[in-house]
């Protein structure tokens, strides 16, 4: 009876709709055996069979999630960035690792119960661990080195620590009491300003608020800069999660860690690098006292691992920075005028080379003057300055005569001036050129490329990290030669200068005066967009805040290697060259470093 007053409904809808279209319509319902058609109300219901298919559905994805809950989960996460992965310590199952670009990976040792990450897809690598260690497997790259792959993990931080961590309280140590400008006391202006905006940065002792150094600041950072020293003059100095040192990581480092009074519970970096292939002496031993490194380029790091076995994961890239908006701007500048500020009047008209050095052996001085001598004639207008402070017995005009057997009153040195004038004095010039043994970064380098200056320097050790046939005019390095450095390792090299090379590369500069310019504009290019000191402030930033999440969860990685055995090398013979060192992963495997 149900049936035959539904399929009369349904005949009746069908004329009505014919009426009204005007167009015969039919209606045609297929029909069961049982009399019932499919389009019955009961079978538009959800039948019982489909709820146990969605139920089965749902089941075999929660099964399969915790099947591979690393794999699954692990993704998510690098798509928010920083969400916590937790894995319960008492489940007997092993934690299973994700096979992809952004993978974690045991370690050497097999992953364990109680293993957790944190991804961060922006850098494609793990930001927290608990219990124990993963390294990162980013995207294969076929010129980074394995061992450079390996980072060091902080523990993952509760919602308090991870507060905390937000402002990093920062006990910054640098040579600044002296008041001059220095390589180190530029870098370390170039990290204060910028960071004291993300952290709570104390200096660690103060300086001479009248020296030339201030003076040559612009009023921001003058102003950045005095406010530190004051608050450390006013003993405003509050307990640092993090212990920051300019110092050279000797003897000298466990002296101002002492001054300061750096607890075991502060974590303690240092800024280190050197110019030659073997560490002082004094390094070393001092090592197995210091959390992590903070080095400005890859040759450094090289050297701190593959030289004296540093772990990878302790060693990291920081690289200097600069002001390239407000005080390294060419545009801030008029060249003419610049030329007359520094420079004599009667080189108004000259092509004029510019070195800016410390007057030791390292930084080669004979050699560019013997260079620049033997390649010009004195007929040719061209002139090359020195800034620099050579000892009273040495007489430029004097070395060019030794060198060359001749005299040459167009090499001239620079006496320092007001450092007001300093971005002038680079201005007003027409090319640089540091042809130097080793440096550690090659600040004057750095700051004549940020200036627009075509640059000629040394294809080796510290500058390689920001120099290319694009953007500078690199010095090939022929072999290397026996580092003369006083208290250095006997068996210490550095770069050799060939002379015939550096007269190729300054006779070039000085005949294309048009490519090298355009030459000196990329390179500004790259320094502004990559080494600009806000964007170097953000990679130190993120390496405190993890120093800071590692402070907090009781992680130190020179615990770490302590743990491992400190072995102390015998004295053998006494010489220098066996000396007592007390860095456990230098004599980790029973030998000296390569």
């Amino acid at each position: 009876m149900h049936a035959g007053v539904r399929e009369a409904i349904m005949v009746g809808e069908a004329k009505h709709s014919t009426e009204r279209g005007g167009a015969a319509a039919s209606l045609v319902l297929p029909t069961s055996q049982d009399g019932h058609k499919d389009g019955s109300c009961e079978q538009r219901q959800a039948s019982p069979r489909r709820i146990l298919v969605i139920l089965f559905v749902l089941w075999l994805t929660l099964f399969l999630c915790s099947r591979f809950y690393h794999s699954f989960v692990l993704i998510i996460i690098a798509s928010h960035g920083d969400l916590p992965l937790r894995y319960d310590p008492s489940s007997p199952r092993q934690p299973r690792w994700y096979n992809g670009p952004w993978a974690t990976t045991p370690h050497q040792h097999p992953a364990a119960p109680g293993t957790a990450c944190v991804v961060d897809l922006r850098s494609q690598s793990i930001l927290f661990v608990v219990r124990h260690e993963c390294v990162p497997r980013r995207r294969h790259d076929p010129s980074s080195s394995s061992s450079s792959a390996s980072t060091a993990v902080p523990p993952l931080p509760n919602s308090r620590v991870r507060a905390a961590c937000n402002r990093v309280a920062v006990a910054w140590d640098t040579p600044l009491a002296g008041g001059l400008t220095t390589g180190l006391s530029s870098e370390a202006v170039s990290f204060l300003v910028p960071l004291s905006k993300r952290a709570d940065i104390t200096l660690a002792s103060d300086f001479r608020e009248d020296g030339s150094f201030v003076s040559g600041l612009d009023l921001h950072e003058r102003r950045v800069v005095l406010r530190l020293n004051a608050q450390r003059k006013a003993g405003i100095l509050p307990r640092p999660h993090i212990y920051v040192s300019q110092w050279p990581p000797g003897s000298l480092f466990a002296q101002k860690m002492r001054e300061y009074g750096v607890g075991a519970s502060t974590y303690r970096i240092s800024r280190a690098m050197y110019e030659a292939t073997r560490l002082p002496f004094d390094w070393p031993p001092n090592f197995s006292d210091i959390d992590e490194f903070w080095v400005p380029s890859e040759w450094n790091k090289r050297i701190f691992v593959e030289q004296y076995g540093v772990p990878p994961r302790d060693v990291h890239v920081v690289e200097e920075g600069l002001n390239t908006r407000d005080t390294f701007n060419p545009r801030l500048f008029n060249a003419a005028a610049a030329r007359k500020a520094v420079y004599p009047a009667d080189v108004q008209d000259s092509f004029i080379f510019l070195s800016v050095f410390k007057w030791e052996e390292r930084k080669a001085p004979t050699t560019l003057i013997r260079a620049f001598v033997e390649e010009f004639g004195e007929d040719e207008n061209v002139s090359l300055f020195l800034r620099t402070s050579p000892p009273a017995y040495i007489n430029v005009a004097a070395v060019a005569e030794t060198e060359v057997g001749r005299a040459d009153g167009r090499v001239r040195v620079l006496q320092r001036q007001d450092d007001s004038r300093y971005q002038q004095m680079f201005v007003g010039a027409d090319a640089f050129v540091l042809a130097s043994h080793g440096e550690g970064w090659g600040r004057p380098v750095f700051e004549a490329m940020a200036l627009s200056l075509p640059v000629i320097a040394t294809n080796w050790s510290g500058p390689t990290q920001f120099i290319t046939e694009d953007t500078a005019y690199p010095l090939p390095v022929p072999s290397l030669e026996p580092a003369q450095i006083p208290g250095g390792a006997h068996d210490a090299q550095w770069a050799h200068v060939s002379v015939t090379a550096l007269r190729k590369l300054l006779r070039h500069v000085f005949s294309n005066p048009e490519e090298a310019k355009r030459k000196g504009e990329r390179a500004r290019q790259h320094i502004q967009q990559h080494l600009d000191e806000q964007v170097v402030a953000g990679q130190a930033e993120e390496r405190l805040r993890i120093a800071c999440r590692q402070q907090a969860g009781g992680v130190f990685p020179r615990h770490r290697r302590q743990q491992r055995g400190s072995a102390v090398h015998p004295s053998g013979d006494g010489s220098t060259r066996h000396q007592r060192w007390s860095s456990d992963w230098v004599y980790r495997w029973g030998r000296r470093p390569r």
